[in-house]
Order: C-alpha cells, then structure tokens, then sequence
C-alpha cells in the first residue's frame, strides 16, 4: 500500500477512535486520572478501528521482537530504554517484513496538567524516523508511520493533537486536527 494511503488510513481509524473515546469518556477527562488510565481507553477504541488478526493495539509495550525498545533521544548520552504509551503493529521482529511496514502508530499522552512535552516530542521523533539507534552491534529502527502525541482535554476541541512522520513534526496534518493556537502553544514548551 502506498504510503499516503497508509498514513490516511491510520489517521482515519484514528480520528473514529477518537471521536468514540469523546464521546463515551468525557467524563473520566477531568477526574485526574493517571495517564496510563486515559491511554488504556483510548486503545480500546483504536482496537475497534484497528482490528485485524495480525495487527494488535498494545498499551506500555516495551519490546521490539524480543529486544527492549532503545532509543537515541539525546545526541549528549547514549540510547535509553523507551515505553511508548499506546501502538498499533503488528508483533514480529522487526520494523519492516517483506517490505511492508509492521509498526503502523505510536501515541505517546500527557495530562492537562503535565506541561513536560520534550521527552515525547523526542521519543516521538526518534519513533517515526527510519534513521536508527545502534546499540552493542545492533540497530534498532521502529519506522512508525505515523506518530501522535496526544493531550486530551474536557472538550476535544481544546485538545493537543500534533502528528510526526518521518521522524520530524508534520504541521499539515497537524493543522487537521489542532487550532493554530494550540500548535504554538505546544511549540512554545518545546522550546522551554
């Protein structure tokens, strides 16, 4: 499948999850509820979307094959063990099979009240480029092809929904989904 067509289809099953998890969940939004929480229900949703038997929604999933997720998110120290907050892949060894993409979306979610948004923007980063992490002879490329990171808010409106692809921020798509307000918002904190 070509791979406008992939990332489009990923953001549609995307935005239904999205609108499911609005739509039956506002009213965890503002309980402060930890993080993981607000994650474990929008998989739910995106499993609904995503739903295939050999693509699974996994919640903290740390591994890539049978190794732990590593990656290079500082160019001052070395690779760092990495716990994305919700993907959509397939679960085999590697980031790539047959020439097919197997990691299809990583999400990483914040709080309203949780301002730190750099280790994300940079997990996220290091997740949807194809340049990889090498670590004791090994590297270690994932290649998502889309990125989110995602801070719902009581209203879906509000919320902070900026895509990554190819290991960088994409302002278009992003404008689909969040105001021009909101985007400078979230790059002002990256630059704090």
């Amino acid at each position: 499948m070509e791979i406008g067509t992939l990332r489009q289809l990923i953001l549609d099953n995307f935005k239904k999850a999205l609108n499911d998890f609005y739509k039956i969940d506002t009213n965890i939004l503002g309980r402060n509820l930890h993080e993981r929480t607000l994650a474990n229900r929008m998989s739910i949703y995106l499993d609904k979307y995503f739903h295939e038997d050999d693509i699974y929604v996994d919640v903290e999933y740390n591994r890539n094959g049978l190794d732990t997720k590593l990656a290079q998110l500082d160019r001052n120290c070395g690779p760092k063990k990495i716990l994305p907050d919700i993907i959509v892949h397939k679960r085999i060894d590697g980031a790539i099979y047959d020439d097919e993409r197997t990691n299809l979306l990583v999400i990483e979610m914040k709080k309203m009240n949780n301002s730190s948004v750099k280790r994300d923007d940079q997990k996220l980063k290091a997740l949807t480029s194809d340049i990889g992490t090498k670590y004791k002879d090994k590297y270690y490329v994932y290649h998502y092809v889309i990125g989110i990171f995602f801070r719902p808010s009581n209203e879906l409106e509000k919320a902070e929904i900026i895509i990554y692809t190819d290991g960088s921020i994409n302002s278009d798509l992003t404008k689909e989904y969040t105001s021009d307000n909101v985007f400078n918002k979230f790059m002002n904190r990256l630059q704090n």
